[in-house]
């Protein structure tokens, strides 16, 4: 008998609705409603863009709840409502803005209650997990967002539904349906085990048009084991394991050179257990604090699993394992944050792909209007050789021109 997903989505908020009003006396609740318009300006390519410009706009209403069952238990819900709508929902222009990885989150925990032509509406549960400890072992079950990167542009050890150089809106990472067991080794160390569900389905990105189911996979599924530990200032983590059809293993660092000089690294191999197919990546990152306002930071990332020259761009459609973040194989980033004042934020990312020498441009500012509101802005300016015909000559060169204003409310 096939499931209905508006029950199960409905069953599922109800029963942690109702454990929050059990609870009522020990929980937290917080409500944000969050606006953006979005306007897009592609190269002037028909063969290769159905529109020249774009529009988009998005309302997003979230619930989070946090509470505790018992004096070592503690819970949390975070559920949204999503309204998007654009002129083309299909576009790269809704990729990058509503795209999401789905590969480790069930469908069923999302009701595509309206889709229509230019408008789409979701229910989500975004976040919904309990944590524990007992002793020095902390756990935690549930969808949670589980991340083990050092690293803030490329994060090639953020492997699950990682956020991307271009959002600044980091304040809600996407939860992933998953297990994890902490265990402190003294003062400074940790052992870690996480298992996080996979899901395949026919798109690995999901909310660009209509909805996708997926079904669970053993094969996809992830056990990543991961141990640190801190050594005279530097802290140093191994982690290994399966991470979906592929075995893995990686490393990270993080610490301070001359006690000026933040130094983070991160990278990992990994190896397809199916056909063989095997990619590195390694990024480096340096910040020096100019100022008290005014931080700078350099990353230079190795995408061992990007194409080496521009003519393999073309094979992407038939390429059973895509570059999907990344297209190029070497890349450099420099980012400066600037506190202009106590209450408006700055940054500015630069990014290059040094195989098709195309870069992208990112600007944003954030202004709190008062302790519960703020505004916002971006601006997206891609760099490189446009597409020739239906022909891709580089990969930030196939980007539009991007402007987003986003209001938030916090109540």
């Amino acid at each position: 008998m096939k499931t209905n997903k508006t029950n199960v989505f409905n069953t599922g908020i109800v029963t942690l609705f109702a454990v929050g009003s059990l609870t009522a006396a020990g929980a937290d609740h917080q409500s944000s409603l969050r606006a953006s318009t979005t306007l897009a300006e592609y190269p002037d390519n028909p063969d290769f863009y159905d529109e020249s410009s774009e529009t988009s706009s998005r309302i997003l209403w979230r619930e989070v709840f946090t509470g505790s069952l018992s004096s070592s238990v503690r819970y949390e819900l975070n559920a949204y409502h999503l309204l998007t709508g654009s002129s083309n929902k299909v576009s790269g222009l809704t990729v990058l803005a509503s795209g999401t990885d789905e590969e480790n989150r069930n469908s069923k925990l999302e009701h595509h209650w309206h889709d229509s032509a230019a408008l789409d509406a979701y229910l989500t549960i975004d976040r919904i997990n309990l944590k524990g400890s007992i002793g020095r072992l902390q756990w935690s079950i549930g969808r949670m967002p589980v991340n083990v990167s050092t690293t803030y542009v490329f994060t090639p050890n953020d492997l699950f539904a990682p956020f991307r150089p271009h959002h600044s809106y980091r304040e809600y990472k996407p939860g992933v349906d998953s297990a994890r067991l902490d265990y402190a080794l003294g003062e400074l160390g940790q052992a870690t085990i996480v298992a996080v569900a996979g899901y395949e389905s026919s798109s690995r990105i999901g909310r660009v048009g209509i909805q996708k189911e997926n079904e669970f996979s053993a094969g996809a599924s992830s056990v990543i084991g991961r141990v640190s530990n801190t050594f005279f200032g530097h802290e140093l983590a191994l982690l290994a394991g399966k991470y979906g059809f592929n075995d893995l293993a990686g490393f990270s660092t993080q610490g301070e050179l001359f006690g000026a000089v933040g130094l983070k690294t991160e990278g990992h191999q990994r190896k397809n257990r199916v056909d063989g197919f095997a990619a590195s990546e390694v990024a480096v990152a340096f910040d020096y604090r100019i100022s008290t306002p005014l931080l700078l930071q350099f990353e230079q990332f190795y995408h061992g699993s990007g194409y080496r020259n521009v003519s393999q761009y073309q094979t992407i459609e038939d390429d059973p394992h895509p570059p999907l973040y990344f297209l190029g194989t070497n890349y450099s980033a420099l980012m400066l944050q600037y506190e202009a004042t106590e209450l408006t934020q700055l940054r500015w990312i630069g990014i290059g792909n040094h195989t098709d020498q195309s870069a992208m441009l990112y600007l944003a500012a954030t202004h709190s209007l008062a302790d519960q509101a703020e505004i916002s802005g971006s601006f997206l300016l891609p760099r490189g050789k446009g597409p020739r015909g239906d022909v891709m000559q580089s990969e930030y060169g196939t980007y539009p021109v991007v402007l987003t204003v986003d209001l938030g409310v916090y109540f």
